[in-house]
């Protein structure tokens, strides 16, 4: 098991990557988290934001020259968003602006920073505020340097004054440092910013480092306008800078260690492929009565990448994003590991491929589980009830009752062989008979292949199985002269191509499109309204998604979605049983999704069944096809989907199957049929439960309900039954299951 292959998965991700406006912001102003303040009128918290970046807010704010502006997204589409104008109104907003002093102790350590302008003022408030002994010396009467030019010299004089009020920082004026000699021995650390034509002590030509702004001279430092061109601002960045190259140094001794700059950092452009843009239903931020803080600040998009957030249930469930999800899934990987806290986030993905299909960068964290589940499955860490009954299904589905591989002429080779696949037939039997005799009327002595794909063992992490089957198709595509598949599961498409490449594969739906001769008259009924669902098997696959609106349009249906836009119904990855909460959200979205029309059409049965079990009207495309469904039929009971499996075989076979009988009669309430859907639960666990107990006697009864009550362990789960009786008259009242052994 590769830990390490989680662990930098999702590298590429930018998810908190800093936006373009912050990237160029020479402070490295946290943006978002300052205009998300600003936008809640929350001014006082979003003035401690801007401190935490930039050191005299008056001034900064009045002297930036705005690069935010330019790299701003919402520039390449109508106006970037003012973030000045908003820092100047947060200032002016902002009742108490006094810095708040928390206790800790003062180093012991002395830096002298020789020049009181921006960039040595800037060194100096940093390590003061970091408890360093500060000596500030300065040649002239008045601290501020070239801004004292630049802006109201009292606000600046009072912006000093302020961010200097708490601190223990000494001021040494009208006293130029004419030699370093005289402060050795005395400072620890020193910070040269003497500004454009002041003394460089002839450092900047011995040994000077630009990056670090090192010198050759253990720990003294220079920086600002004195070594080279750059306004104020960057002056004061390269004070900030120096306090962090410093700091080093006198905790390590390093003069040319590189410490990232705080700002002023390549902008990452995929930000500008997100899709933002100008918004023309936002509101103007200036007007009759002058600047509006909060529509100036709403105008801001917050720029993030969410993409892969926006469309899975599983992440937007845990607060998850790929840059997190590495960690977790390494975590819970890991041996010996006394709580695996993923597992149901490992589980409860449906491999829909939605996040990959939006992600700039194709991360595809549903591959990534799937990988972490299969290698939570082969440590044998990986519960067996969140996949017990899906495959206790498939082994009903590959059994004698179900499997059936068939063609009218057992000695002559197929053009194609139909492959509705397990749940079609569970759901709609009838409709497979048409599909097959209309498939029959079209192409040579075509077969019928009743079974699976083996994608139920691939979600339930078990590749073996998965590898068994498969090689089993591939064995009877051989016997049947290496026919084309034709399909109606999208899903088993996707798997056959994945893991069977060599057969070759079509929809059933594109051959409809291509053979329509043979298929029943339309109804030419009046148009109606409906939305056509695309199931996520369908992704990567848009043609298939094509015909059967071409389909619908043929059979009466005005599709209002004419584009391919595939999702899930919460069905992949047999979540249900692991996160029943996500199932639901994924059901509920595709639903919601479909909200401007009265119908929905479907072509995978398990989507269809899904949604009229959650309230929605929905068809089958086979439905309209064949007229066989009206579209609130009901979606049928789990014994009922054996049974209908059981039928198709005998359809085609002509056998005979006796049934064992019971020696009671058996009645469900409804009640007790929604619980045991709910809960996997089969008609005939249930009557194997009570059955057993009955014969052993191993029942209990509550004499004030005249329940009994029975329970019987399976291979994973133990099933109980609460049943009336009399005589050999039994009505199940209410089942339920758990993963525990009784003992008794």
């Amino acid at each position: 098991m590769d830990l390490t292959f989680y662990e930098t998965y999702a590298e590429k991700c930018f998810r908190d990557a800093p936006p373009p406006c912050s990237s160029r912001c020479p402070f490295g102003l946290d943006v978002r988290k300052f205009v998300k303040k600003m936008q809640n009128g929350n001014y006082a918290s979003a003035y401690r934001t801007y401190i935490e970046f930039v050191p005299f807010p008056g001034i900064i704010s009045a002297l930036c020259p705005a690069p935010c502006r330019d790299a701003c997204v919402r520039a390449r589409g109508d106006r970037a968003v003012s973030l000045r104008e908003l820092e100047a109104a947060c200032l002016e907003h902002v009742r108490d602006r006094k810095p708040k002093k928390y206790k800790s102790f003062q180093k012991p350590l002395k830096i002298a920073v020789i020049g009181g302008g921006l960039s040595g003022l800037s060194c100096a408030w940093r390590m003061s505020v970091r408890a360093y002994q500060v000596t500030v010396f300065e040649a002239t009467n008045a601290l501020g340097g070239e801004a004292l030019k630049l802006m109201d010299p009292e606000v600046c004089r009072t912006e000093i004054e302020n961010a200097f009020s708490i601190y223990e920082c000494k001021f040494v004026m009208e006293h130029p440092v004419t030699s370093l000699e005289e402060l050795a021995g005395e400072f620890d650390g020193i910070y040269i910013a003497t500004g454009k034509g002041g003394d460089d002590f002839g450092l900047l030509s011995d040994g000077y480092h630009a990056e670090t702004l090192g010198t050759g001279r253990p720990g003294v430092f220079l920086g600002g306008q004195r070594r080279g061109e750059m306004d104020v601002i960057d002056a004061a960045c390269d004070g900030l800078h120096a306090a962090n190259t410093i700091e080093v140094f006198l905790k390590i001794g390093a003069m040319d260690y590189n410490v990232p700059r705080d700002g002023n950092h390549p902008v990452d452009e995929r930000f500008y492929l997100l899709g933002y843009g100008s918004d023309s239903a936002s509101e103007e931020s200036s007007g009759a009565e002058g600047f509006d803080v909060t529509a100036e600040a709403n105008r801001c998009y917050i720029c993030n990448c969410d993409k892969c957030y926006q469309v899975c249930p599983v992440m937007q469930d845990k607060k998850y994003y790929p840059p997190n999800m590495g960690p977790d899934i390494t975590a819970t990987l890991k041996p010996n590991m006394s709580k695996r806290t993923g597992v149901r986030v490992l589980a409860g993905c449906t491999n829909c491929g939605k996040c990959r299909e939006v992600c700039p960068e194709h991360i595809d964290m549903g591959a990534c589980l799937l990988r972490a589940r299969k290698e939570l499955k082969e440590d044998g860490h990986l519960a067996a009830g969140f996949h017990d009954y899906w495959m206790r299904d498939l082994d009903f589905t590959l059994s004698d009752e179900a499997y059936l591989v068939w063609r009218p002429e057992k000695d002559r080779d197929s053009e194609v062989v139909f492959f509705p696949g397990c749940q079609l037939g569970a759901s709609l039997p009838d409709t497979v008979i048409d599909a097959y005799q209309y498939i029959a009327k079209t192409a040579k002595n075509a077969a019928l292949y009743l079974g699976c794909c083996g994608i139920p063992a691939e979600w339930a992490g078990e590749d073996a199985r998965r590898g068994e089957i498969a090689a089993k198709i591939r064995e009877v595509w051989e016997e049947l002269g290496r026919p084309t598949f034709l399909l109606a599961c999208t899903a088993c498409q996707s798997n056959l191509k994945r893991y069977c490449p060599e057969i070759p594969l079509c929809s059933l739906y594109q051959w409809m499109e291509e053979h329509p001769e043979e298929l029943p008259a339309p109804a030419f009924a009046e148009e109606e309204a409906v939305h056509v669902f695309d199931p996520c098997g369908a992704a990567g696959a848009p043609e298939i998604g094509q015909a059967v609106r071409g389909l619908v349009a043929r059979y009466g249906g005005r599709v209002i979605n004419e584009k391919t836009d595939c999702n899930c119904c919460g069905f992949g990855g047999h979540i249900y049983p692991a996160s029943p909460k996500v199932f639901m959200k994924f059901a509920e979205r595709a639903i919601a999704g479909a909200d401007d029309a009265e119908e929905m059409i479907a072509y995978c049965a398990n989507c269809r069944d899904i949604f009229v079990a959650h309230g929605k009207e929905c068809r089958h495309v086979l439905d309209l096809v064949f007229g066989r469904a009206q579209k609130d039929r009901k979606s049928p009971t789990l014994g009922t989907r054996r049974e209908n499996r059981k039928f198709l075989k005998r359809h085609f076979t002509g056998e005979t199957i006796v049934e064992r009988k019971s020696p009671f009669t058996f009645r469900f309430t409804q009640e007790a049929l929604d619980q045991m859907t709910r809960l996997l639960i089969l008609e005939e666990e249930v009557i194997r439960t009570v059955e057993a107990c009955e014969e052993s006697g191993r029942t209990f009864c509550d004499e004030t309900t005249d329940l009994f009550y029975a329970h019987y362990e399976f291979e994973n789960m133990t099933v109980w039954a609460v049943y009336r009786r009399e005589q050999d008259q039994i009505e199940i009242a209410d089942v339920y299951s758990h993963r525990v052994r009784v003992k008794e």
